[in-house]
């Protein structure tokens, strides 16, 4: 039969539910960080506060060490639950803090595997012994054999940007296709047939290579270098705390990267446990038909939460 976790009393504070409580606490001051920067007056306050407590190198080296294999086991705990007990995550029912604390915890270890790889991408991927994919079909290749999800391939895409010798059009269809054709989702389309299959790809390839067009034709993109061959998005904003140069460590890269989308990712994460608890399954359950409208309606609903 079903065994229970926990006391299946939605009523009764576990320890999750607290320690969703101290991550609200959290996300929301991380949040608000980031709104203050937005300011000159609040980017001096802070800059001011953080040159008084500068971390060392050293602790963020090993910082970032010790995240590795906790996101490792992390995944491995989460995957365990799902398949050997009764763990309904986005459960209506369920306080919203224990929400959020469930959803934080199965997010994690794609966030710091993504944040790694990229620094990976940083570190090494600007010098000349290594080259990322340029072209489209390049990355999209390189995206589908990527297990992550659509936020893991955000820090990816961040790096990809911040080498300045990948074109826009091709960061914007790895982040297209990573979270649509990865190792982990491909298998599963086989459930529903062959031709699912066979259309998930080919229309997922078509949709990136038009979007990363469109995308680089309205941000703009000034090549600069030798021949071209460094690239930067004219519309994309240059202020942030990632900076490829600074270091050669993919481990400090990786830190500046986490620390950099760090308060719009915990944004993403409250609003993402808000709509689970506030907006249960059922309340779209009548738009969920095969109807041309019903699609058009629900895409309309999909597009601004994933965004």
């Amino acid at each position: 039969g079903i065994i229970f976790l926990e006391d299946p009393d939605v009523e009764v504070w576990t320890y999750h539910t607290w320690f969703g409580l101290f991550l609200f606490i959290f996300l929301v001051i991380a949040s608000t960080v980031s709104y203050f920067r937005r300011f000159k007056k609040g980017r001096e306050v802070l800059d001011g506060i953080t040159s008084r407590w500068k971390i060392p190198d050293k602790v963020k080296w090993w910082v970032m060490v010790g995240l590795l294999p906790a996101a490792a086991y992390l995944f491995i705990y989460c995957n365990y639950i799902c398949v050997f007990y009764n763990a309904n995550t986005f459960d209506s029912a369920l306080p919203f803090f224990h929400i959020l604390y469930r959803y934080a915890l199965g997010f994690f270890p794609y966030l710091i595997a993504a944040c790694f790889i990229g620094g990976v991408i940083m570190t090494y991927f600007n010098s000349s012994r290594f080259k990322m994919p340029d072209s489209m079909p390049g990355a999209m290749l390189f995206a589908s054999l990527l297990p992550i999800c659509s936020c893991g391939a955000i820090p990816i895409g961040r790096a990809m940007l911040e080498t300045g010798k990948i074109r826009v059009r091709t960061i914007i269809s790895f982040m297209m296709v990573a979270p649509v054709l990865s190792p982990i989702v491909i298998p599963l389309s086989f459930e529903l047939g062959i031709e699912f299959v066979v259309a998930r790809i080919v229309g997922i390839m078509f949709l990136a290579a038009i979007t990363g067009i469109l995308v680089e034709k309205f941000t703009g993109v000034k090549e600069e270098g030798k021949g071209g061959k460094a690239y930067s998005c004219v519309g994309c904003p240059k202020s942030g705390k990632v900076k490829t140069v600074a270091t050669k460590s993919p481990f400090i890269a990786s830190w500046n990267l986490l620390l950099t989308l760090g308060p719009p990712i915990s944004q993403g994460i409250l609003i993402g446990a808000l709509v689970a608890k506030y907006v249960p399954a059922e309340v779209l359950a009548p738009f969920l038909t095969s109807s041309v409208l019903s699609i058009f309606v629900i895409g309309l609903i999909a597009l601004p939460l994933y965004i």
